[in-house]
């Protein structure tokens, strides 16, 4: 098997939140916790296709919202919680801290919360307005000219990057 490197294992040292070098190891932890969640979404797949197929013949379009909605929800909290608590018991999470660098490790938990409340707001934006455009019938154009789904967006961003950065800042206390 060909040794990984560039963009590919940046990536997944980025989604994982693994800090540092990525050795061996982790990559092999990485690789087993993704391996994991394909096979919970692969069995998903093929239980919620053939619900779907059934119930379609009825009633298609009721289902196929629901069916968008429950493929949201089951990615973003059931595969992502997975692979947080995966992550976190297998300890590829861990900064490693000492008190002469914790004014450093802080100033970088303060940046990746500035960034992830960043991706927070834009995806939350994106999602409001498509949502708009699909149960209201506001045009994406309309809707890119609305106000208030800028401050709604920047209030949930500043509020989910808020939470990371206390979440990750007792991450950092504890290991010292």
């Amino acid at each position: 098997m060909k040794p990984e490197k560039g963009l590919i294992l940046a990536i997944k040292q980025r989604f994982f939140g693994v800090p540092g070098k990525l050795d061996q190891q982790k990559l092999n932890q990485i690789n087993r916790i993704g391996n994991n969640a394909f096979l919970i979404l692969f069995g998903y797949t093929l239980v919620a296709n053939l619900v779907v197929a059934m119930l379609s013949v009825a009633h298609p379009k009721q289902v196929l919202m629901i069916f968008v909605f429950v493929n949201i929800f089951f990615t973003l909290f059931v595969v992502l919680t997975y692979l947080a608590v995966a992550t976190m018991r297998l300890g590829l999470d861990q900064h490693s801290v000492t008190a002469a660098n914790y004014p450093q490790a802080v100033q970088q938990v303060k940046w990746r919360a500035i960034r992830m409340g960043i991706y927070l707001g834009l995806y939350l934006w994106l999602v409001a307005r498509f949502l708009d455009w699909f149960f209201r019938g506001i045009a994406y154009q309309t809707g890119v000219l609305m106000v208030s789904g800028y401050v709604q967006a920047l209030g949930l961003g500043v509020i989910g990057g808020l939470v990371m950065y206390g979440y990750w800042r007792l991450q950092l206390k504890r290991q010292l």
